[in-house]
C-alpha cells in the first residue's frame, strides 16, 4: 500500500485534485488508503453475511458451484415483460 499511496500523491498532485478539496495532496493520500484499508473487511464480512462471493475474494462459506461468482439479483416481481406483445 506504501508504493500505492507514493504514486496516489503523485497523480493527486499531477492533476492539482488537492485544491478541490483544499487539502496536501499527500495527506488526501493517505486518507484514502486508510479508507480503503478501513472498508475492506467490513465489505468483505457483508458479503460473507450475506452469503454473497466476491470475484476476488470467494466466501469462505461458499462450497461447490459457483465459488468466486458473484449472484445475480432474481428479478423483480411485477416486471415481467410477459403478455405485454
Amino acid at each position: 500500500m506504501e508504493e500505492f499511496e507514493k504514486e496516489l500523491t503523485e497523480l493527486l498532485n499531477k492533476y492539482s485534485i488537492e485544491n478541490v478539496v483544499d487539502m496536501p495532496d499527500f495527506l488526501l493520500a493517505g486518507m484514502i488508503c486508510r479508507m480503503i484499508e478501513a472498508m475492506g473487511p467490513s465489505i468483505k464480512n457483508t458479503l460473507d453475511w450475506h452469503g454473497c462471493d466476491s470475484v476476488c475474494h470467494p466466501s469462505p462459506n461458499a462450497t461447490g458451484e459457483g465459488r468466486g461468482i458473484p449472484r445475480t439479483l432474481d428479478p423483480v416481481v411485477g416486471s415481467s415483460s410477459e403478455g405485454t406483445e
